[in-house]
């Protein structure tokens, strides 16, 4: 348990693509969302804007640069859009460790990339 709290509160620390792009996977499949067409409105909910800004930072360390934080003060919640220009960049960095993302595309497993799921 220790070294979970300790990693979480270190996330701005991760060096290791692979690690960062399965930590967004668990980030998206828990509170992420895109539209059906697999460009607009990608975009992760968090409840501190301290959270997203750290994912946006790490964002950058995986060459995903076109990010925006907006705050809904109804829903008291802050998202983190990533630009539909990065999009299908975003979704192919971390399709082989999401399975919302997998079963999202409908591909088998051993089949993990977006341009195959298109041609399905």
């Amino acid at each position: 348990m220790r070294e979970f709290i300790s990693a979480k509160n270190n996330l701005g620390n991760l060096k290791e693509n692979r690690i960062i792009k399965a930590y967004f996977a668990g980030r998206f499949d828990g509170d992420g969302s895109i539209d059906k067409n697999l460009r607009n409105d990608c975009r992760i909910v968090y409840g501190k804007r301290k959270e997203a800004e750290v994912d946006q930072k790490l964002l950058k360390k995986i060459r995903i640069n076109n990010t925006k934080i907006y705050y809904y003060k109804s829903a008291n919640t802050f998202c983190l859009y990533i630009s539909r220009n990065e999009a299908k960049k975003f979704l192919e960095s971390i399709v082989h460790y999401s399975l919302k993302l997998q079963k999202l595309v409908l591909v088998p497993r051993r089949d993990l990339t977006l341009s195959r799921a298109k041609r399905v």
